[in-house]
């Protein structure tokens, strides 16, 4: 049953984003169905994709009350995307000064998430999974005429995930064997993160 529900809430997941509101709809109610009658643990990913999907009909205070019941129960790596679809629906509401504060707030847990993260195999590409709430935060502040902020946050996202693909590839196959290499790599790799932050790039121009 368990996984009858996870397929459910996948194929709700692609009818969302396909925009097959009346599909996805379906799914996510047997999806909920098979979690009241069986008494199977509710799966984050409904309560998600609900909160999506009320978002993609325009019932954006439903879509709200949805998350907020998904980040009382909900695991650490789950907030972010609560958060980023936080400042969706405050975008859509016409309040882009909440919507900055939810995807910073979005942005901050993916960092922080990356730096609790295991080196090398879990770390990298953490960013470019989690890459939606950085692109929306630079949209806005381009939107704002706030250059030298997008461009913070442009070199915040694109230089973990260099630094990521750094580690990754820099990694020695022989660090398995003594992970204590592996991990000193990775944090000598990890204190370029600061250079980046004040490279010259965030200068602005006359």
């Amino acid at each position: 049953l368990r996984l009858i529900q996870f397929a459910l809430i996948n194929l709700a997941d692609v009818a969302i984003e396909e925009h097959r509101l009346d599909d996805a709809e379906r799914y996510l109610r047997e999806a909920r169905e098979v979690w009241i009658r069986r008494k199977v643990p509710q799966s984050q990913g409904l309560l998600m994709n609900e909160a999506q999907l009320a978002r993609g009909r325009g019932h954006l205070d439903e879509s709200m009350r949805k998350l907020d019941e998904l980040a009382a129960g909900g695991a650490a790596d789950t907030m972010w995307g609560v958060d980023y679809v936080r400042g969706l629906n405050a975008e859509s509401a016409g309040r882009p000064d909440q919507a900055e504060v939810w995807y910073r707030a979005a942005t901050d847990v993916v960092e922080r998430l990356r730096a609790e993260s295991a080196p090398a195999a879990s770390m990298a590409e953490f960013v470019e999974d989690r890459w939606f709430p950085f692109e929306r935060l630079f949209a806005l502040q381009i939107e704002r005429g706030d250059v030298r902020a997008a461009l913070d946050t442009l070199l915040r996202a694109q230089g973990r995930m260099f630094l990521d693909a750094l580690a990754r590839s820099a990694v020695p196959a022989s660090s398995v064997e003594k992970p204590e290499q592996g991990i000193d790599l990775l944090e000598r790799i990890d204190r370029l993160v600061p250079v980046l932050a004040s490279s010259p790039l965030t200068e602005g121009r006359d």
